[in-house]
């Protein structure tokens, strides 16, 4: 099954993931900078939460290297 989706309705759905995402973040900052839990463990749960609510129907997005790029920018600001 094709979809049709054109580029500025694929960036508007790459931005609200990222969005998504970055709210997923906030709420696991006391999680993910707690040094009592392992850096393995808050690697996983960055993983399984965030970069999965991120990704969430990318499957289906035509994929173009600004769309790369932007999820890549803000996975990288979210890891500082």
């Amino acid at each position: 099954m094709r979809i049709n989706m054109n580029k500025t309705k694929v960036m508007i759905y790459v931005e609200a993931r990222i969005r998504i995402g970055w709210n997923k973040f906030r709420r696991l900052v006391p999680l993910l900078t707690n040094k009592d839990v392992s850096l393995i463990m808050r690697e996983r749960l960055y993983s399984s939460c965030v970069r999965s609510s991120m990704l969430h129907g990318s499957e289906i997005w035509p994929v173009s290297k600004e769309n790369v790029v932007a999820l890549h920018r803000a996975e990288m600001r979210m890891l500082r």
